[in-house]
């Protein structure tokens, strides 16, 4: 194949992929819990959700810094959003695509380009809001860095996975194989070096965190790790999260497995990690949106499942096979066989959020006007006329909703007392949607300013709460507070809430009085 051809192969696959991403761009809901964050900051009230208090409810800090400056010049959500996390896929999927090709051949990196076209987990998360791209692009830098034909960088390659990292730090079971691998390589000295110096970034994130949150860990992991759920349950439900995957996206299923195999096989330690990554899932349970945790492992394995020897032809035959499938992806519904043909039971309470908020978010959609029918954003104008809502569905509500809302998450993400606290009913749950009955008094707490917790318990907890999230940041009290939040030294004030709720449900549900 001459020059000219390739080019011209490589080209058309990269025409096709952004038309592909752009046609079927859309921004989803948890995207705006982000941009309500980045929103109050660049209005000089900090990266903080309520304008009250310091809660960080975002699990990717390095994202949030990437969309900053577009955010700040633009003012605007769907088309900033989606086009850079368009533009940052592009990006990860011309590296993979180039280390594919220089490996292996032009025909192999033009499948790889298109089967991610083909696979329902890369498109909808191409250009999701969600911090996916940057994930993506990162891990495909630190995957270049290792390659085995450079010398060993062990400095960068630890800078990179400390920034992986800080768009989601489970991610570090991707990319920890991939630096040890490389720290092995060198001296004790040189890794010691290393990871003091490479690790910097992810040391600098946490001190910040802990002095400003309060916190080591995001709010969010608190309300989804904490929800008292049992492990067994939760893997059960992790696994019917890949059962989901192969329902919904049957191709990126494929190369996710296939990408694997081939990668333990030929001992890679991006396939190891991606297997420890796959197993933290379904640890975890899994997610509620079909394909959001598989994107970046199903381009991974895509690269690693290029390495197999197969002859060219079988190349350009599988990278011209999608050509005849994809005019279904141009059509507003494209992903709409789930409803259509699976009943949600089928799913576990994991669904196309795609489909779902589309047509009001998607970029070629009229529809996206608040004013025009987007019912979240209708809720969040309206309730500019209060200064507390109770509302569990806090992207869109409270963006729109504005600076001046105190939003009370019932779910618990942006919420730092209901957070610690797990939920009622540990069986009949939907993942991801982990939602707690507020304690009695809390609501009045909020609307007044003042402790009104009714448990003496509970309103002890709440009080060292609130010191950390709303009082002085270099207050010596507040220090304390935090030193005793970080090690359980006021869990048995908690644990003496639930118990007593428990058992009170316990005797409701018998017909018993409560003791």
């Amino acid at each position: 194949m001459s020059r000219r051809a390739r080019a011209a192969l490589i080209g058309t696959a990269f025409i096709v992929a952004t038309a592909v991403f752009v046609r079927a761009a859309w921004v989803s809901d948890d995207a705006y819990i982000s941009l309500r964050v980045l929103d109050n900051a660049l209005h000089g009230m900090g990266p903080r959700w309520n304008a009250l208090e310091r809660v960080q409810v975002y699990t990717h800090p390095l994202w949030v810094l990437f969309l900053a400056l577009p955010y700040a010049l633009s003012r605007e959500t769907l088309w900033t959003v989606g086009l850079l996390g368009i533009a940052t896929t592009l990006l990860g999927l011309a590296l993979c695509a180039r280390r594919v090709a220089r490996r292996g051949s032009i025909a192999q990196a033009t499948a790889l380009i298109l089967a991610c076209v083909m696979s329902r987990s890369v498109v909808s998360y191409a250009s999701s809001g969600l911090e996916n791209p940057l994930s993506l692009l990162l891990l495909v830098l630190l995957v270049e860095r290792c390659d085995d034909e450079r010398p060993p960088a062990p400095t960068s390659v630890v800078f990179l996975a400390a920034l992986v990292a800080l768009t989601r730090i489970d991610l570090l079971l991707v990319a920890g194989p991939l630096v040890v691998t490389q720290l092995r390589r060198t001296s004790l000295g040189a890794a010691t070096r290393a990871l003091v110096q490479g690790g910097l970034p992810l040391v600098a994130w946490e001190a910040f965190s802990l002095v400003y949150y309060g916190a080591l860990v995001p709010n969010t992991a608190l309300a989804k790790l904490g929800a008292g759920i049992a492990h067994d349950i939760l893997a059960l439900q992790g696994l019917r999260y890949f059962v989901s995957l192969t329902r919904w996206d049957a191709l990126g299923a494929a190369v996710l497995v296939i990408g694997i195999g081939v990668g333990l096989r030929r001992r890679r330690p991006l396939a190891l990690g991606l297997l420890l990554y796959l197993a933290y899932i379904v640890w975890i349970g899994g997610d509620f949106m079909c394909g959001r945790f598989f994107m970046v492992p199903i381009v991974l394995a895509g690269v690693l499942a290029a390495e197999l020897a197969w002859p060219r032809r079988a190349w350009i035959l599988v990278g011209a096979l999608p050509l005849l499938l994809f005019a279904p992806i141009f059509e507003a519904g494209q992903l709409d066989w789930l409803r259509a043909r699976r009943t949600p039971q089928h799913y576990w309470g994991i669904i196309d959020e795609r489909v779902f908020y589309s047509p009001y978010t998607g970029l070629f959609d009229a529809r996206r006007s608040p004013s025009s029918g987007l019912t979240f954003a209708k809720v969040g104008i309206d309730a500019r006329k209060h200064g507390v809502l109770v509302e569990p569905c806090i992207g869109m509500v409270g963006y729109y909703a504005g600076r001046g809302v105190e939003i009370v998450d019932p779910m618990a993400l942006a919420d730092p007392l209901l957070a610690r606290l797990p939920i009622d009913d540990k069986v009949h749950f939907r993942i991801g949607h982990f939602q707690r009955v507020l304690p009695e008094g809390y609501l009045e707490s909020i609307w007044s300013g003042k402790n009104e917790i009714v448990d003496p318990d509970l309103a002890r907890y709440w009080s060292a709460i609130e010191l950390v999230t709303r009082g002085p940041i270099w207050a010596p009290a507040r220090w304390r507070a935090i030193w005793a939040l970080q090690t359980g030294e006021l869990e048995p004030l908690r644990d003496a809430y639930v118990t007593r709720r428990e058992a009170r449900l316990r005797a409701a549900a018998s017909g018993s009085p409560a003791h």
